[in-house]
């Protein structure tokens, strides 16, 4: 029996000396009829942005960067709605009694704007979804360690490893 609560105080001190003292977030992502929605969840529970925004503000750097994903969230969310209203736009005009009588001059314009706009609204997403995900990363796990220079270092001359010139010779 002695043994059993030591083990059990053991794993609790262990299990302790391991969690975290700092919320540990995941990010959600989940489409609707406009556009993308993307959630913070603290464990189970999904927070606001007011109070993810809150927690943000512990390191600038973060904060701004989750700030940046916030304004890439507008953005794409207003480029969504125009999207959709172009679209709605282009059908009425296709079916209405009045442009059936007459050559559609206007429709290609408002299609291929269509097109445009709900690309453009995707690499807003996109570029929100992963701003997002950073600025979570960098909560949880502190700034990313920098890379080391000499690999990503254009300046390196280049040696050659192999010349058949003096393999033949």
């Amino acid at each position: 029996m002695k043994k059993i609560i030591l083990l059990v105080l053991f794993a609790f001190f262990a299990l302790h000396s391991q969690a975290q003292y700092q919320p540990y977030l995941t990010v959600d992502y989940r489409n609707n009829i406009i556009g993308q929605v993307i959630d913070i969840y603290d464990g189970p529970q999904k927070l606001s942005k007011v109070q993810v925004l809150e927690l943000m503000e512990s390191d600038p750097d973060v904060n701004d960067l989750y700030r940046a994903a916030l304004r890439k969230q507008r953005v794409a969310f207003g480029l969504d709605i125009a999207s959709t209203a172009i679209l709605i736009g282009s059908t009425v005009y296709i079916f209405a009694p009045s442009s059936q009588s007459r050559p559609n001059n206007l429709y290609l314009p408002l299609v291929i704007s269509s097109l445009g706009v709900g690309i453009a609204s995707g690499f807003y997403r996109r570029s929100a979804r992963n701003l997002t995900r950073q600025a979570v990363d960098m909560y949880n796990f502190g700034a990313p360690k920098s890379q080391p220079s000499h690999y990503f270092d254009g300046n390196i001359p280049q040696t050659k490893i192999f010349s058949y010139r003096f393999y033949f010779q």
